[in-house]
């Protein structure tokens, strides 16, 4: 399985990342960065909420970031909650059928 919660590890801890403005380029790049092709949003119905630090919200990326620590966010979390939380599915290989079947 290539789907679940998104969590980053920052300050020495394990952390969700707010979906406030996320979108399916910001999943590519955070896929890109666990070692596969790319990768879109996972509906929230099949994800399970998160539990301790949310690290990032309001991401933004380009698409050319190597890491979602490079793309563009806002670390003020206030308003974000653990329902929130970002799912993503990454890809193992880039060809349309590929994508189909996973």
């Amino acid at each position: 399985m290539h789907q679940g919660r998104l969590e980053i590890h920052f300050k020495g801890e394990w952390g969700t990342v707010c979906d406030n403005h996320f979108e399916n380029i910001d999943a590519e790049v955070a896929c890109r960065q666990l070692g596969y092709c790319s990768g879109i949003m996972q509906p929230k119905l099949l994800i399970r909420d998160g539990h301790g630090q949310i690290w990032m919200n309001d991401v933004k990326c380009l698409g050319s970031e190597r890491k979602l620590q490079n793309c563009i966010y806002n670390d003020d979390r206030s308003h974000c909650r653990h329902y929130e939380d970002v799912g993503i599915h990454c890809f193992i290989n880039c060809s349309t059928e590929d994508h189909e079947n996973e």
